[in-house]
């Protein structure tokens, strides 16, 4: 009886001791990513931080915004060390690659080297998240930290990378991920990296970049408004809009419009959406220095918006060309398309 009071004594004291030290909050930790292609642990405060039932659905995703943190940091016009090159964490392979690659004297890689190993490896660890049977469960936007453009019904995805070519003309790479009614998925990848397996980038897409994607409801279904901006020179810009719907899965384009323009005065507020109204509205006034093509009807024949400043350019231009100082289109849903409201707008004329 006595050896049993021990035993049980002994017992309740180890259970005692277990539960007081369950009891003691840990200090919160910066997030720890493991990455499974390297099995590098990498700690980084600033990881989003994001909450995935599927384990390796989870390591993709943690993987790929430790990748996109570091992508962002390649500097422009950079050169990198032999050891500066370690923050990317890069294989061995990787880096031999790279330093075969740039043939400069002292052995340093310039950023766009850099740029394109680090493309293809999220060009890889995207594509196992955007096959990923249970990928439908979630909205992109809350799981990729930033570089996405999701419509807000979540089923229409696009997905722009900065390609850091090093010019002022701002091209990206582009991925899109829709999601259909039925629950099948489609998705594009960049030209430029693409695998002869893969599904390339619709054109309708691959641009510069789009800053957000509406769902308007039709009378033959849904489709979206998307409007985007580039940056094509120092002092040069593009916006565009444009209306798309699927059929079998591919985009149809119902509407687009783009301008082109010098960025004195105006810089990615030409082109105005109002969704309330279903409105699209474009307003341009060229600067002195400015000789912008426009048009708002986009047939065949260009408008020319100019100022005294270029007497030459409008002397050589083709005869039946529309001239202009300044430029408005009023575009109006009709139920299924953009058209244009020609009693509000004021264009160019001969």
């Amino acid at each position: 009886m006595r050896n049993l009071y021990n035993y049980l004594w002994m017992m309740l004291l180890a259970l005692s001791t277990a539960c007081s030290q369950q009891s003691k909050k840990p200090e919160k930790a910066a997030p720890v990513v493991r990455i499974k292609a390297h099995s590098i642990p990498i700690k980084l405060d600033s990881v989003k931080e994001v909450t995935i039932r599927e384990a390796d659905l989870k390591a993709w995703v943690d993987e790929l915004n430790i990748r996109l943190a570091l992508y962002d940091s390649i500097l422009f016009k950079q050169t990198y060390s032999l050891q500066q090159l370690s923050k990317f964490k890069l294989t061995k392979l990787e880096v031999d690659s790279l330093r075969t690659a740039d043939d400069s004297e002292n052995g340093d890689v310039s950023n766009y080297y850099v740029s394109a190993v680090y493309q293809k490896i999220i060009y890889r660890i995207l594509q196992k998240i955007l096959t990923h049977p249970h990928i439908q469960d979630y909205n992109l936007s809350d799981i990729i930290d930033g570089h996405v453009t999701a419509s807000d019904d979540g089923k229409l995805y696009l997905i722009h990378l900065s390609e850091n070519t090093g010019g002022s003309y701002k091209t990206a790479l582009s991925w899109m991920h829709y999601r259909d009614e039925e629950g099948k998925i489609r998705n594009s990848y960049p030209e430029q990296l693409t695998a002869e397996k893969d599904t390339v980038m619709n054109p309708t897409f691959g641009y510069g970049g789009f800053g957000f994607i509406k769902k308007i409801n039709t009378k033959t279904g849904v489709k979206y408004i998307m409007q985007g901006y580039t940056a094509t020179c120092t002092t040069c810009a593009d916006e565009y809009i444009q209306l798309v719907h699927f059929k079998l899965g591919e985009p149809v384009v119902d509407f687009y419009y783009s301008i082109s323009y010098r960025t004195y005065n105006d810089e990615g507020d030409v082109i105005t959406f109002d969704q309330q109204y279903k409105v699209i509205k474009v307003v341009h006034q060229p600067s002195v220095d400015d000789f912008d093509a426009c048009k708002c009807n986009g047939g065949e024949t260009d408008s020319i918006l100019d100022t005294e400043r270029h007497p030459t350019e409008i002397e050589d231009t083709d005869e039946g060309i529309k001239h202009g100082k300044s430029l408005v289109c009023i575009f109006r849903f009709n139920g299924e398309t953009f058209v244009l409201d020609k009693k509000r707008s004021r264009l160019p004329k001969l």
